[in-house]
């Protein structure tokens, strides 16, 4: 049985940051979506914060997700590197397909921790703005965001 666009968003929103890339230790790959159709995209690893994007966001029937990106400035990072994010007009939009899946997901993370999560959120393609949030080599688990982790 499919579900709604509003249980959809719900769903998202549920959870206060989806995560892919756990099983490696200081990294952090994350997107956040608020109820009111905004949301932010983290990516950083070596204790640093490489790239936090604002964007907008849509979801279709289709199942894809409409973002639109913002200009991302930090007060503490624009005096070193500028903004954390510039929007271009070749990055500024990107829609991509998803597939949302029921857990539960036990994932082994660095220190031997292993957690359980609710959902798995799996995009087509990786949904940051072309030119970010790309961590290396393509890898097809960095597709892969968890959320609504059990305690």
């Amino acid at each position: 049985m499919g579900r709604t666009v509003k249980q959809i968003r719900e769903i998202l929103h549920g959870s206060r940051r989806w995560n892919a890339g756990l099983q490696w230790y200081d990294f952090l790959l994350a997107i956040e979506f608020h109820l009111d159709g905004t949301g932010e995209m983290m990516y950083g690893g070596g204790q640093a914060l490489r790239s936090d994007i604002k964007f907008r966001y849509e979801i279709s029937a289709a199942i894809q997700i409409h973002f639109e990106f913002f200009d991302t400035i930090d007060a503490f990072w624009l005096p070193y590197r500028g903004k954390m994010f510039e929007r271009t007009k070749e990055n500024a939009f990107k829609t991509v397909g998803f597939h949302l899946l029921n857990g539960p997901f036990v994932i082994d993370e660095p220190y031997h921790q292993q957690h359980t999560y609710r959902y798995l959120l799996r995009f087509s393609s990786n949904p940051f703005p072309d030119g970010e949030g790309s961590p290396g080599p393509p890898d097809k688990s960095l597709l892969d965001y968890y959320g609504w982790v059990k305690k």
